[in-house]
């Protein structure tokens, strides 16, 4: 994120203590205050007329604000009241380069042109102590993470350390005879020192040496190769962050033993930095920059910020639940399968991997013993759906893309069709094609399925066309039923006896006399743009995902539309749970677990929804949410969109998870978006 509104050289940003806050000063003589969340200003520049405003820091509050200007004033700001007010402290006959609050909010600590440091108390505007010893100005000056010690820095290539409680000399100085000291951090656990050195007339020098504490010795050097301004230490500890006055941006990975620490680029920009600073959480850094602009970059070493969680490199193809309803298991164009658990979300096992192709088709058996996969590479595979583990050898046989896949209800036999227009046998103990078949069809093959007591295979093509096999003799039970014009998408096997094919049309046939067929209500298409379609267990309910990024629900006796989810990739696949209480649906993005009980309630108060849960039925538009009339009720980012989770979806398993939920409050919003965060405490 950029944030932009300093009319001349940004000096400094700083995040505040609960990270609601980034505050930045500028040469232009103004402190800003910004949302990190939003990249708007909170509230109207702040102005004292001191001139440049060289430095701020936040109180461990956040409901105060310090700035050191160029008359040599120190400006304490309560951000808190409306509008914020301030306090001048007085002193130093030089600028303030440099402003710090106490760990604990007692202590101003302050750095000026004058060569002394102060000490203010924070509450009454006190002068405490001045630091007297430098004999060149000073522009930096740090409070140690205990409060114990500070330290200050200036033009003549010393850090002394001072008493924090009372100002006086505190060990040895560190004195650099050689080298220009730009910056100075601290360890967040007190033992370290870290020391910025370089040139200013040569910019192509400069390194990080690391001193202990205790010892007052040198433990590491870190070459940079340019001289940089800002320094500062994660608040894990383990990475130190680097700003240059090339513009670059760089973090310092730090091992253990010290032995051959590492800098990594983080962002480059034709601008010099003056100051860096991590987010509280160590996710982001802000930077400030001569160009007047601050910049929020990703550290890329958070996991809250960066790692990807465990999801499919590519998109899914394929979802199937297990017969227990505990676990999903995915089929993805990344050639892996994987096994998740259907409450957290988390991968059991590593992936599955063997197919030199995309994963296009799955079954379990229902026994919970196997997994079936299919590929585009004309191999099936098996493997033990509770170690992950491959069974036996590679089934090869077809020839091209394997899809659809089936076990038999007593898990012994595996039906598998595909392009070349067969449906094949597998006898899934010796993983060799069983003496029935190949079964002939006059088209590609995109559904089959087994009758409930085994005695019937089903298929339909992409024809329209039905097919129904004894599955003992493979003799047909009857002839081929020209029913649609277009694509069979499903088959289900009904308990009185009759089947239904779902393509345009549903038909009801007795099995195996097919003299008798009526055709019953069907479900608003359009079909032509349909992915998968299953059908729940109970026979109650339809779903199936859509080329518009939505996954649809319908009452399986009348063809009444349900519900319409939205938040999916393209071709979402889709499969019920056993018990019938969710969907899971596979897509591009992701793989979601929708509740459809809490989907039917939202539904029957539609018009009362929150716009969290009205997240789930309705796309955006340019971001927006908006409402039946044409409101604005709530945009969500860019990158954001294809990875929002909300109540009504239980799980989401995809790269990364930004889960959205409504404030007990209720909806708030005003004329400027800034409004919308300002509604609730905390929000």
């Amino acid at each position: 994120m950029t944030l932009a509104g300093h009319e001349d050289t940004v000096t400094s940003a700083e995040y505040s203590p609960d990270g609601r806050f980034i505050g930045s000063s500028s040469m232009d003589g103004t402190i800003r205050v910004w949302n990190p969340r939003t990249g708007e200003e909170d509230m109207s520049p702040l102005r004292s007329g001191d001139g440049k405003v060289f430095r701020i820091a936040f109180a461990p509050n956040s409901r105060r604000l310090a700035s050191g200007t160029e008359s040599g004033v120190i400006c304490v700001w309560n951000i808190s009241s409306i509008p914020a007010s301030f306090r001048r402290l007085f002193g130093h006959t030089g600028s303030v380069q440099c402003v710090i609050f106490s760990p604990d909010g007692s202590l101003i600590a302050s750095a000026s042109e004058d060569k002394t440091a102060r000490l203010f108390n924070a509450d009454t505007g006190d002068n405490l102590a001045v630091m007297i010893g430098h004999d060149a100005p000073l522009y930096a000056v740090l409070f140690s993470p205990d409060g114990q010690t500070l330290a200050s820095c200036c033009d003549n290539y010393e850090v002394r350390f001072w008493h924090a409680a009372t100002g006086e000399v505190a060990n040895l100085p560190i004195d650099y005879p050689e080298l220009h000291a730009t910056g100075i951090s601290f360890s967040p656990d007190c033992t370290m020192i870290a020391c910025g050195t370089g040139l200013p007339i040569d910019p192509f020098t400069g390194d990080i040496q690391l001193w202990d504490l205790r010892s007052h010795t040198k433990v590491a050097t870190l070459e940079i190769g340019s001289y940089f301004r800002a320094i500062r230490f994660a608040p894990h500890g383990q990475s130190i962050v680097t700003g240059r006055s090339n513009g670059a941006l760089n973090i310092c990975d730090l091992p253990r033993d010290m032995v051959e620490p590492t800098a990594r680029l983080i962002g480059k920009i034709a601008a010099g930095i003056w100051t860096v600073a991590f987010s509280p959480d160590g996710s982001y850094i802000v930077a400030a920059y001569g160009d007047g602009i601050i910049r929020i970059w990703d550290t890329g070493t958070s996991v809250k910020a960066s790692r990807p969680l465990e999801a499919h490199g590519k998109a899914v193809f394929v979802v199937a639940t297990s017969p227990n309803g505990t676990l999903i298991v995915s089929g993805s164009y990344d050639n892996s399968v994987r096994v998740w658990d259907m409450r957290s979300g988390e991968m059991l096992f590593p992936p599955l991997l063997g197919h030199t192709a995309g994963v296009v088709s799955l079954s379990l058996s229902l026994d919970g013993n196997l997994i079936a996969s299919g590929s585009s590479d004309g191999v099936i595979m098996l493997w033990n759906m509770q170690t992950g583990e491959l069974v036996g050898q590679p089934m090869i046989g077809h020839t091209n893309h394997i899809n659809p896949l089936i076990f038999s209800p007593n898990s012994r036999l595996l039906a598998s069709g595909l392009l070349d227009k067969t449906v094949r046998i597998w006898d899934v103990l010796s993983g060799r094609p069983s003496n029935v078949g190949p079964l002939l069809c006059q088209d590609y093959i995109r559904t089959i399925s087994f009758s409930p007591d085994g005695q019937f295979i089903a298929a339909g093509d992409y024809g329209g066309r039905i097919y129904l096999w004894y599955t003992e003799t493979g003799q047909p039970a009857h002839a081929p039923l020209n029913t649609v014009d277009t694509t069979i998408w499903a088959i289900k096997f009904a308990p009185d006896d009759t089947h239904t094919a779902f393509g345009e049309h549903q038909y009801l046939i007795p099995v195996p006399k097919v003299s008798a067929r009526t055709q019953v209500p069907i479900p608003a298409g359009p079909w032509d743009d349909v992915h998968p379609v299953t059908y729940s267990s109970d026979s109650r309910f339809i779903a199936s995902g859509f080329h518009d990024q939505t996954v649809r629900l319908w009452d399986y006796a009348t063809g009444a539309l349900l519900a319409t989810l939205c938040g999916h990739g393209r071709k979402s696949s889709v499969a019920f749970t056993p018990d019938n209480r969710s969907i899971v649906a596979g897509s591009e993005n992701d793989i979601r677990v929708w509740d459809v009980k809490s989907i039917l309630a939202l539904e029957a108060s539609r018009s009362q929804l929150n716009p969290v849960d009205a997240l789930a039925f309705t796309k955006l538009n340019d971001g927006w949410l908006k409402a039946p009339s044409g409101e604005l009720l709530l945009w969500i980012p860019e990158d954001y969109r294809a990875y929002t989770q909300v109540p009504v979806c239980t799980t989401l398993i995809a790269k990364y998870r930004v889960v959205i939920t409504a404030d007990p409050g209720g909806l708030h919003a005003g004329e400027e978006w800034t409004s919308c965060w300002a509604g609730s405490e905390g929000l």
